[in-house]
C-alpha cells in the first residue's frame, strides 16, 4: 500500500501532488492512496539432482482511492481483479559446506493489458472515474537469478540478484537482496533483510510523469528504490514438511517509485 511517491530526484511527496497527477486534477484531489492484494501460488520440482524448474502465477485485487477535495462528487475509486505475471523457469544450484550458490534463468508474461485505452487512460481521456489499475508492468521480461549463501550453528546469511531484460524498449533492471537470520529455537527463524533496485540506461522510452492531456504513464521507468524489513520462519514440527513465513518491509527511499509498505505471510510444503 502507498499514498507517498518519491519524484525524480528521490524527494517523497504526496501521490496527490501535483508532480503526479497535474495542476487539472491536482485542485480537486486532497489524497491518493494505493492498496494492492497478492494471492501467489508457486511450485518447484526437482528434475535431476541440483537442477529444478519452478513457476509462479499470482491473482492480484488492486484498488486506488481519490479523496476529492469537494463535496461535489463522490470519493472515487478504481479496482481490478486477475491474474499478474506467470512467470517460470529453471534454477541449477550446488551444496558444498555451509555454503550454497545458484543460477537461473526465468522469463515473465503479463496475462493482463496495459494498454492506455484498455484501462481508459488514453490521450484525450480526461474522465478519471472510469480509470482501470494496472496489474503490473505488462512487460515481457527474461531474467537471470543469481543467489549465494553460507548457513552454519544457528545463523545464516545469503545474497540474490538479478538482472532483468524488459520489452517495450524500457531499461534493464537490476535487483538485489541481503539477507541474515538467525534461528534460535529449532522451530523459528528470524531474519532481517535490504531490498535494493537500480537500472541500466538502455531504455529509449522518453520518461515523463505527465503527458500534455495530464495523464501520466501507464509504466514509470528508470526505477530507483531501497526497502527494508524482517520476518519469521516457522516449522511447528520438525519432522513435518511444512511451515510458514511471516514478513513485513517498508521502502526507505526512491526515485520515481511509489512509497510502499507490505505484509507478507506464506505457508509451504515439501513433497
Amino acid at each position: 500500500m502507498a499514498n507517498t511517491t518519491f519524484d525524480e530526484s528521490g524527494q517523497a511527496l504526496s501521490s496527490a501532488d501535483d508532480a503526479f497527477v497535474g495542476p487539472v486534477l491536482g485542485p480537486l484531489i486532497d489524497d491518493q492512496a494505493y492498496v494492492g492484494d497478492e494471492l501467489i501460488g508457486y511450485a518447484e520440482y526437482g528434475v535431476v539432482d541440483h537442477v529444478e524448474v519452478f513457476g509462479s502465477l499470482p491473482l492480484k485485487y488492486s484498488r486506488v482511492n481519490w479523496n476529492l477535495a469537494t463535496d461535489l462528487m463522490s470519493p472515487v475509486q478504481h479496482t481490478s481483479i486477475g491474474p499478474g505475471d506467470l512467470s517460470g523457469g529453471v534454477r541449477a544450484g550446488i551444496k558444498e559446506g555451509g555454503f550454497a550458490g545458484s543460477a537461473a534463468l526465468a522469463v515473465r508474461l503479463p496475462l493482463y493489458d496495459v494498454r492506455p485505452q484498455a484501462l481508459n487512460q488514453g490521450p484525450g481521456n480526461a474522465d478519471f472515474f472510469d480509470d482501470k489499475v494496472p496489474q503490473g508492468e505488462g512487460t515481457v521480461d527474461v531474467e537471470l537469478p543469481l543467489g549465494l549463501g553460507y548457513g552454519g550453528g544457528l545463523g545464516w546469511v545469503q545474497f540474490e540478484g538479478a538482472p532483468r531484460v524488459r520489452s517495450g524498449g524500457y531499461s534493464i533492471v537490476t535487483s538485489g537482496r541481503f539477507q541474515a537470520g538467525i534461528k534460535p529455537i529449532s522451530q523459528v527463524a528470524v531474519f532481517g533483510a535490504v531490498d535494493g533496485r537500480t537500472f541500466l540506461p538502455t531504455g529509449t522510452r522518453e520518461f515523463v510523469f505527465r503527458d500534455e492531456f495530464d495523464k501520466g504513464p501507464t509504466i514509470i521507468d528508470r526505477v530507483k528504490s531501497l526497502s527494508a524489513g524482517g520476518g519469521l520462519l516457522i516449522k511447528p514440527l520438525d519432522d513435518e514438511p511444512y511451515g510458514g513465513i511471516v514478513e513485513a518491509t517498508t521502502m526507505l527511499m526512491g526515485a520515481r517509485a511509489s512509497k510502499t509498505s507490505a505484509f507478507q505471510l506464506s505457508f509451504f510444503m515439501e513433497l
